[in-house]
């Protein structure tokens, strides 16, 4: 499993993934986060991206007005920047060369924002079922859906999938792939 607070497992991926390190890089955008424990996660750092998909940083915060003014600072003269906060969380957005990049703080420790849990688990599943089930992934998140509905669509949640997801990370390795099985033997074939 790579380091996820390091970007340097996205050297050893795709061409998207190695642009990625270096538009983050370019900014030095994790390094000026720092103090707030950012993550990269979402679809691109588990290489299941459509074209749109956007760079997703998560941190946590205490002080979404600090926070604001720090992110401000650096990134606000950036294309298409914009900023959105409320008690509970407070959000950047922004374009750099060829990323949207999405700032996402709460107070809540970036590892266990649910975004996190979910790329996870997510890359747990994607290990298990192979570049079959990454393809049907994308083919779906190609047609307007979003990752987690994606994947329960495709193993058949039949609920809500922020919260099933939730529940597959609680599985040991050899749990997982016991309830998988079936999609095993569906993908791997």
């Amino acid at each position: 499993m790579p380091d996820w607070r390091s970007l340097e497992y996205l050297l050893n991926g795709t061409k998207r993934q190695k642009d990625a390190y270096y538009a983050l890089n370019e900014i030095a955008l994790m390094e000026k986060l720092k103090d707030y424990h950012p993550i990269l996660v979402g679809t691109i750092p588990i290489d299941i991206d459509i074209p749109k998909s956007d760079l997703d940083i998560i941190c946590q915060a205490h002080d979404y007005a600090d926070f604001g003014k720090l992110v401000q600072f650096h990134f606000g003269n950036f294309d298409n920047f914009t900023t959105n906060q409320n008690e509970n969380r407070f959000l950047a957005n922004f374009k750099y060369g060829a990323f949207d990049i999405e700032i996402f703080a709460t107070n809540q420790p970036t590892e266990a924002q649910p975004a996190y849990r979910h790329m996870l688990i997510e890359d747990r599943i994607l290990q298990l079922l192979g570049n079959k089930f990454r393809s049907e992934i994308r083919n779906l998140k190609s047609k307007g859906l979003k990752t987690e509905p994606a994947f329960g669509a495709l193993l058949e949640f039949g609920s809500n999938p922020y919260e099933v997801l939730l529940v597959y990370e609680r599985w040991s390795p050899t749990e997982l792939k016991e309830k998988l099985s079936s999609f095993i033997t569906k993908y791997q074939s």
